[in-house]
């Protein structure tokens, strides 16, 4: 599995809620002061392939239902400029199993990747109707896969915890 792509993938969707907790502050921008943010929607996670897995010979690629995601920010606006902290959570269970010897049973498990960034950036406030914003963060990403089977067999764990921006 290629942990950097999957997390930077995951990662990027994170930083838009970002962008968009920011625009919440679009509607008064000449309030200055703290704020909090608090997002949520659906989750999309891309097939992910493991190699090789216990229990059999040949890759196998995970299949995701639709997960869940959900964020929070605290942080403070001041004449275009933000710093906030922000936290991040995404889940999604397992689908199906296809490749390898995979078993013909619905598989268990989920895939799990949680965060946490700081984050700084500006909104330039000059025009009437469009409100430019740039913004980065950092800080830390923890991903998690378990995949069994329906007897509860566990055939892959990984968990990793890497540096996110």
């Amino acid at each position: 599995m290629r942990f950097s792509k999957y997390v930077f993938g995951a990662m990027a969707g994170l930083l838009s809620s970002v962008a968009l907790a920011a625009g919440n502050l679009a509607i008064q921008p000449d309030r200055d002061g703290l704020y909090v943010g608090v997002h949520g929607g659906a989750a999309w996670i891309t097939p992910v392939t493991y190699s090789p897995w216990h229990g059999g010979p040949a890759n196998i690629r995970v299949l995701y239902h639709t997960g869940w995601v959900g964020d929070g920010s605290f942080g403070y606006y001041y004449h275009g400029f933000s710093a906030d902290l922000s936290g991040y959570y995404i889940r999604a269970n397992n689908r199906q199993i296809v490749g390898g010897t995979a078993p013909a049973s619905p598989p268990q498990g989920f895939t799990m990747l949680t965060a946490g960034l700081v984050n700084m950036g500006y909104m330039y406030d000059q025009w009437t109707h469009w409100m430019p914003y740039g913004g980065a963060g950092v800080g830390w990403a923890h991903i998690s896969n378990n995949v069994g089977n329906a007897s509860g067999t566990l055939l892959v764990h990984s968990a990793d915890t890497r540096f996110a921006y």
